[in-house]
């Protein structure tokens, strides 16, 4: 169970199954993307890695505005690349990509 920072999302729905948190809350949010209605916060979806928003609709901010985004995958091949470097701190700093395809 968990990972190196603590539960993961996965622990935690399924903890929150098992024990019925959901019945604290007097309705279900249409949580997006796997999310579900937080029980601590009936007006929040808790969501899993790399979504985030009242309903896990959005990307999370990331730890600066160059980073992170929403990216189109096309059929020809693209090559990306990120670089991350520290300077003197020592905390996790994360970027949320998603890729998007067309329709079709």
């Amino acid at each position: 169970m968990g990972q190196m920072e603590g539960p993961s999302f996965l622990d935690v729905f399924v903890l929150n199954r098992h024990y019925n948190c959901q019945a604290r809350c007097p309705r279900q949010l249409p949580c997006q993307n796997g999310g579900f209605t937080d029980s601590r916060n009936c007006n929040r979806c808790k969501c899993p890695n790399g979504f985030g928003g009242q309903l896990c609709n959005f990307i999370p901010s990331s730890f600066s505005d160059g980073c992170g985004g929403e990216l189109l995958a096309y059929e020809a091949i693209r090559r990306f690349d990120i670089t991350i470097r520290q300077i003197g701190q020592k905390r996790t700093k994360q970027c949320f990509y998603h890729l998007k395809v067309r329709q079709n």
